[in-house]
């Protein structure tokens, strides 16, 4: 009986001239080096390509040119934009006492519409403070109430993870009262909004910020708080509008 050869494998001479052939023509060629560089540079900085444009100011191939003077001038143009942009938002970029100098107004006896007025007032400002972090300190546990409604406010403008421990210790103070240390349901009700906008940006990292051993004692404030007396009245009067509701929602993010 006559042998048999084996099916050729599919890098024979023949498919491996063709492919060859095919994977050298100008345009594909490009078209991969132009993807392999998208993939590479991704993540590089403006100036690895600068020094990429600088060292190929063109790469020839057949016909076509790869021109990497026009990469560096769109290199130029974004970092140019980006400067601009900075520039804009340091001259936004506001002190402290643009803050605090409204806060002063701050009446723990006023009307939740008033309070709810002065916080509408004050989250434009906390939102270009230049300094936000330094809020973190005005949340340790025993700091007056309208210190603590300002930070609240800064914390859920700037939803930095450096404000998860102190929001956390703030509120475990709180609700280890059963009268919430004479604080303003409007007060801890921005806490805890405070909180949930900080873990909801957490969330959103590839790397989260707010490690286990921060989440935890977040999750067992948030009970705590859960139980309070004054907390669990005001679901009774308000249901699903009360405070409790909102809590459960942090929780959920925990």
């Amino acid at each position: 009986m006559a042998k048999t050869n084996a099916p050729a494998g599919f890098f024979d001479g023949l498919t491996a001239t063709y492919l060859l052939d095919f994977l050298t023509q100008p345009l594909v060629f490009i078209t991969i080096v132009v993807v392999l560089m998208a993939t590479v540079f991704k993540q590089t900085s403006a100036k690895a390509l600068k020094d990429l444009a600088a060292t190929f100011s063109e790469v020839k191939i057949g016909d076509v040119s790869l021109k990497f003077q026009q990469l560096e001038e769109r290199v130029a143009v974004a970092e140019s934009k980006a400067e601009s942009a900075q520039q804009e938002l340091d001259a936004l970029a506001v002190a402290r006492d643009e803050l605090d100098t409204p806060l002063q107004t701050f009446d723990a006896n006023a009307s939740a519409e008033s309070l709810d007025a002065l916080a509408s007032r004050l989250r434009p400002i906390a939102a270009t403070l230049e300094n936000a972090a330094d809020y973190a300190r005005d949340l340790v546990p025993g700091a007056a109430e309208e210190k603590v409604f300002g930070a609240a406010i800064v914390a859920r403008s700037q939803p930095k993870a450096h404000f998860g421990a102190p929001l956390t210790a703030q509120l475990d103070y709180l609700a280890a009262d059963k009268a919430l240390r004479g604080f303003r349901l409007k007060t801890v009700y921005r806490l805890v909004m405070a909180l949930e906008t900080v873990v909801r940006t957490d969330n959103r990292l590839s790397r989260r910020k707010l490690t286990a051993e921060v989440r935890g004692p977040m999750s067992e404030a948030l009970r705590a708080l859960a139980g309070n007396p004054r907390c669990q009245e005001d679901d009774r009067v308000n249901g699903d509008r009360g405070i409790g509701d909102r809590i459960r929602q942090t929780q959920a993010l925990i």
